[in-house]
């Protein structure tokens, strides 16, 4: 039997409160290539992969250097009525 990973996944404002800084900060660390992962419409965190990424000293490239880590529900866009 194959073990699963159960690490809770954090969201932006749970991860601001861990890191004592304002979830601006935080979008402003995804625009610099932060990892995320996006369940639906929602953004969250691995407090692993954010760590080792703050690890590596993070990316200051920016938006272009931008991704998620898997998109695991990909968001549905509904067709805007005339």
């Amino acid at each position: 039997m194959m073990a699963t990973d159960l690490t809770p996944l954090l969201t932006k404002a749970e991860l601001a409160t861990l890191l004592k800084v304002s979830q601006r900060s935080i979008q402003r660390r995804i625009a610099e290539g932060m990892p995320y992962e996006r369940i639906g419409r929602s953004i969250r965190f691995d407090l692993s992969t954010v760590s080792a990424w703050f690890a590596r000293g993070g990316n200051s490239n920016g938006k272009e250097d931008a991704r998620h880590v898997r998109d695991t529900a990909p968001a549905q866009r509904r067709k805007r009525r005339p």
